[in-house]
């Protein structure tokens, strides 16, 4: 069990995309941020699993996605991540987005000291103007001052049924600490990270494209004298995928799949310095891509 201070913010999110193509122009040639790595989902080869971050990789800034080509547009629902928060230093920054993504005939709703959009698949971001404690986290793009860039993942935002039986999760379990009616940050040594939830639709979800598969925090567990991370020598329990959803935690190790109705996952795992150690990340001899957004997903 993680105590309280383990977890530095989001590690990483994925989600579904049903063009691989078109998610690449947007992430890279708009967004500005790095093709860190092509590869394929490890549960399922088929798909296409693209990464994207700052100029490292580095955990806190990776959003990568698992292509089904011509998927249908999904529907998020309880338990399930509908908008994914990032990082600007300023307001001359939401400024600089707002221009740009209108530029780019992406729609978007500016509100005090936040920048809503949506990507062509349909899945929700919001830039939110916070000069904080977390180093930025900023990849290179001739287009994009370093100072107006995406400086990483701030937080996510997550429709719920039962947001306070999550709270507890995450307030006893997970050593969040509460901020708001519904909002609760997660918050270690290195970095934090938020999540807030609000009411779900009364409409169903889909999973689809656009919506989010999981959402992962990094993990700094205590070394202790077995080797083993996190746990005494009389007490190491099987290591095991930890998750989280608006019904409560759980341990699994198979993925949400297209076909089925699973709520979003939060996962805890193990900070890394790179995209590479990412769960079901690239694998040896998998190509690391340059930045350039003509850069092939084939």
């Amino acid at each position: 069990m993680s105590q309280p201070g383990h977890l530095n913010g989001l590690h990483h999110v994925i989600a579904i995309t049903g063009d691989a193509r078109r998610n690449l122009d947007v992430y890279t040639g708009v967004l500005g941020l790095r093709l860190v790595a092509k590869s394929v989902n490890q549960d399922d080869p088929r798909a296409y699993h693209l990464y994207y971050g700052d100029e490292r990789g580095t955990p806190g800034a990776v959003i990568s996605f698992f292509e089904y080509a011509r998927a249908i547009p999904g529907r998020a629902g309880a338990g399930m991540v509908h908008r994914i928060a990032w990082l600007v230093a300023s307001a001359a920054a939401l400024n600089f987005w707002a221009e740009r993504l209108a530029g780019a005939g992406i729609c978007i709703d500016r509100r005090p000291e936040r920048l809503l959009f949506a990507d062509p698949d349909g899945l929700g971001h919001e830039l939110v103007a916070d000069v904080g404690a977390d180093a930025p986290l900023v990849a290179s793009h001739p287009e994009i001052p370093a100072q107006l860039a995406l400086q990483g993942l701030s937080g996510i935002r997550a429709y719920a049924s039962q947001p306070e039986l999550t709270g507890r999760v995450l307030a006893d379990v997970l050593g969040g600490a509460r901020r708001g009616p519904a909002r609760w940050e997660l918050r270690g040594s290195r970095r934090g990270g938020w999540i807030a939830f609000e009411k779900a639709p009364s409409e169903p979800a889909v999973r689809g494209a656009g919506t989010v598969h999981h959402v992962a925090f990094a993990l700094t567990p205590r070394r202790t004298r077995t080797g083993r991370r996190g746990c005494t020598r009389s007490a190491c329990p099987p290591l095991a995928s930890s998750t989280a959803t608006s019904s409560g935690p759980s341990t699994s190790a198979s993925p949400a799949g297209l076909d089925r109705r699973r709520p979003t996952r939060v996962r805890a795992r193990s900070a890394a310095p790179h995209a590479a150690a990412l769960a079901g990340g690239p694998a040896a001899g998998d190509r690391v891509a340059p930045h350039p957004a003509s850069q092939s997903t084939r």
